[in-house]
């Protein structure tokens, strides 16, 4: 994790868009909590037999973590770009034809 929010400061010293520092740093902070919040429940799971209702809900909720990375990963990673690129590109052609005129 150390050397992941370590490589995630490069990246972000790099980046001139505030925006898109914004995100990354959103993006950081859901995988560092989701990561730690896995690592620190799978632990606590170890105190419970695999029938018993706690160790299920231990289970349930690192799931649940593992889906809201995915979920804002996947929002920050692809949707957000496709819809700055549609953004854009509709400027594009409201431009060009007022050039045309």
């Amino acid at each position: 994790m150390i050397l992941f929010t370590s490589a995630c400061w490069k990246v972000c010293s790099i980046v001139i868009n505030k925006g898109l520092r914004v995100r990354i740093y959103l993006l950081v902070i859901t995988v560092l909590f989701s990561v730690s919040a896995q690592i620190l429940i799978l632990t606590a799971s170890a105190l419970w037999k695999s029938h018993e209702l706690p160790f299920d809900w231990l289970g349930f909720v690192v799931f649940l973590s593992g889906l809201l990375c995915a979920v804002v990963g996947e929002g920050i990673l692809v949707i957000k770009p496709i819809a700055d690129a549609l953004a854009v590109d509709s400027q594009f052609y409201r431009c060009d034809n007022d050039y045309r005129l």
